[in-house]
């Protein structure tokens, strides 16, 4: 092994996954470099609140950079834990998360985490190449040591004995040792083999002993031990003396005596002080040594633990298992000492934050340790919300600052913006001013994408920002010759003056080429058709129109007619003309179809026309423009055209009320 590597080097060796996975055991590129980048970016995590986008520092902590399938899994999973956590603390009434929901999310975040890091470790056992160019080795690394760090924080902040800061943490210590330092387990598997036959020849033999006491790992101890081949069946030998010592450690368990399990380690411990003085097999002793806690034994086994907090949670196992939280600053400083050589690095401070139960230091440091936001803004959102991250006098509001820098981040990218407006919306200073900011400065480059940003403002509330970009679309879709669809759009701006003009542009052009069909604009609007008078209006016509040409239908259809003629600002005054002209089939039909009420109606709607001061203009709409002639050529033929359709008009008219009158 290099004694070289610093510990924040050999944490690349953490397990990446429950499968038994581990990681390479060079340096960590991605958390080293990853450092100088996010200290200076951390001083603006805890700045005076910013009011729009402009001010934020996105690049540097953006996910543009690395949108590969495992960081979008990432995202996507945790957000739903996230959102999870706001629901938990919705209640107003609740300023504190109940501690085991607190703890029942943190476990789902780290089982994101994990999945993501098996991923990795599986992409590159299948020679995968990552579509955005990214090393799947660092991300594998990148993964396993936040899996790593955040289940040092859930032990140290949201476990019970943390909770209780008086509680016992050896077993949850060891289980976070265990849980991720499985580098040698592989080898010992290869020890355990029946093809073996003097596993104690392989050099790594004692040594794999050696570590699995150092992790607590007893019962994997005995079965090493007992493949010696120089062990007897009787066990009454030296190694039987130790397998004894192995099997008999006591254990201290919640719910149980104190007193009890006090006074059975000092007996046990006595056992384990007088086999080291006694047994001759130096192998042997220095198991010894380290079941009876000498300080020179277990300092030696500094190149066993690698580093110095695996050795931490050795010395505790072996000295004081009843520690508690506050207990662990000496064993500690003993810990530190004996790597004393080596350089201390942004992982090592974090963790020593993590044991002094410094909240906001831990979430300082984490920015410094990881290259994005991540770990920062959901821990701190957990410890907030469990009490550990209250407002200081030099860290106001932390929690919003890198939630918001954060989701400002996923903003940068194509695939994960919509992922960020929950994230904003959690944050009550200043998070809805940040999204209303950045919905406003979306690329609508198709329908659907404004679709997806209408969604997200419905569902944030942003009433104003989406009819700011249905009233956008309904332009574009205008530009391009699209009516139809402006319309849609128009109608979710709640714009019906536009919806109004666009109406009448439509009435005009059917008025002029004859080839405009209403039924393929009001079949797409339902209900919202009604808060339109032209949008209305075209839904009768069109009614009328599909009556008109369906047998057994026409007095139906003149029934419509009639109401669009009487109903008060339904259709305009320079279309009436164009429908007493469509009532001229049904005048002349042999069945009588208007009785002489509705007659008289549609002489009334024709005198108007008639009478009216703008009565020019108004016949004028009664055929197609003759664009390819003068103006002043062209208006003769019109006025005789419209007067000709006048007379047939009353011509019909006056036929049908008599034979009303007959009837």
């Amino acid at each position: 092994m290099d004694l070289h590597r610093t510990p924040t080097e050999v944490a690349s060796t953490l397990r990446v996954g429950a499968s038994g996975g581990f990681g390479s055991r060079g340096s960590v590129p991605v958390v080293q470099h990853a450092g100088m980048s996010l200290f200076m970016a951390d001083t603006k995590a805890t700045a005076s609140a910013r009011s729009s986008l402009d001010r934020h520092a996105v690049a540097t902590h953006s996910f543009s950079q690395q949108q590969g399938a495992l960081t979008r899994n990432l995202v996507n999973e945790s957000h739903v834990v996230f959102e999870a956590v706001q629901a938990t603390v919705a209640d107003p009434q609740l300023d504190r998360m109940d501690p085991n929901d607190a703890l029942a999310l943190s476990v789902q975040y780290r089982s994101v985490l994990q999945s993501c890091t098996v991923a990795a470790r599986d992409a590159i056992m299948q020679g995968k190449q990552d579509a955005t160019g990214s090393n799947y080795q660092d991300q594998q690394t990148h993964f396993a040591i936040m899996d790593f760090m955040w289940h040092l924080c859930e032990v140290m902040f949201l476990r019970p004995s943390a909770h209780l800061r008086a509680g016992l943490v050896l077993n949850d210590l060891l289980e976070w040792v265990t849980s991720h330092f499985v580098e040698f387990e592989d080898r010992v598997h290869q020890l355990a083999q029946p093809t073996v036959s003097q596993p104690e020849t392989n050099p790594f033999y004692w040594e794999a002993l050696e570590r699995l006491l150092l992790q607590g790992q007893l019962k994997r101890a005995q079965e090493v031990l007992g493949i010696h081949s120089q062990r007897r069946p009787d066990g009454n030998d030296e190694f039987g003396m130790v397998d004894e010592l192995l099997r008999s450690m006591p254990r201290m368990f919640p719910g149980g005596s104190t007193s009890e399990f006090t006074n059975i380690w000092h007996e046990w411990h006595q056992s384990c002080d007088l086999c080291y003085r006694n047994i001759q097999n130096p192998h042997l002793r220095t198991l010894c040594g380290i079941l009876s806690a000498d300080l020179t034994v277990l300092a030696s086994m500094s190149d066993r633990a690698e580093t110095w907090y695996q050795l931490l949670v050795a010395k505790i196992l072996y000295t004081s298992p009843l520690a508690r939280v506050f207990d662990l600053q000496g064993d500690i400083q003993w810990a530190r000492e004996q790597y004393a050589g080596f350089e201390v690095g942004p992982l090592d401070q974090m963790i020593l934050a993590v044991f002094d139960q410094d909240a906001p230091k831990v979430i300082r440091d984490s920015c410094e340790c990881f290259n994005d936001w991540w770990f920062a803004a959901h821990m701190a959102d957990l410890l907030s919300w469990t009490g550990w991250l209250q407002s200081h006098a030099d860290t106001p509001d932390l929690r919003e600052y890198l939630v918001l820098d954060y989701a400002s981040g996923l903003c940068a990218s194509s695939s994960l913006w919509t992922v960020a407006a929950s994230y904003f919306m959690s944050c009550p200073r200043e998070g809805r001013a940040y999204l209303e900011e950045y919905i406003m400065r979306v690329p609508l480059e198709s329908e659907f994408k404004a679709r997806k940003v209408l969604r997200v403002c419905q569902l944030c509330g942003l009433d104003y920002q989406s009819r700011r970009i249905a009233l956008v679309m309904g332009r574009q879709c205008l530009s391009q010759g699209r009516p139809g669809a402006a319309i849609g759009w128009y109608l979710r701006a709640h714009d019906t003056a536009a919806v109004d003009r666009i109406a009448e542009q439509m009435l005009q052009e059917y008025i002029e080429t004859g080839d405009f069909d209403p039924a393929g604009v009001v079949d797409n609007f339902g209900a919202a058709m009604l808060s339109s008078e032209r949008l209305t209006f075209l839904v009768k016509y069109k009614e009328f129109l599909v009556l008109r040409n369906t047998p057994g239908k026409l007095e139906q259809a003149g029934a419509v007619l009639v109401n669009i003629l009487t109903t008060e600002h339904m259709a305009p005054k320079w279309f009436c003309l164009t429908l007493l002209v469509d009532a001229l089939p049904l005048l002349e039909h042999p069945t009588l179809v208007f009785d002489t009420e509705q007659t008289h109606f549609l002489l009334h709607s024709l005198q108007a026309l008639e009478s009216s001061h703008r009565h020019a203009d108004y016949l004028g709409y009664s055929r197609p423009k003759q664009k390819q002639l003068h103006q002043q050529q062209a208006q003769q033929p019109l006025k005789s055209e419209g007067a000709k359709k006048l007379e047939l008009l009353r011509l019909a008219l006056g036929r049908n009320l008599a034979r009303a009158m007959l009837q």
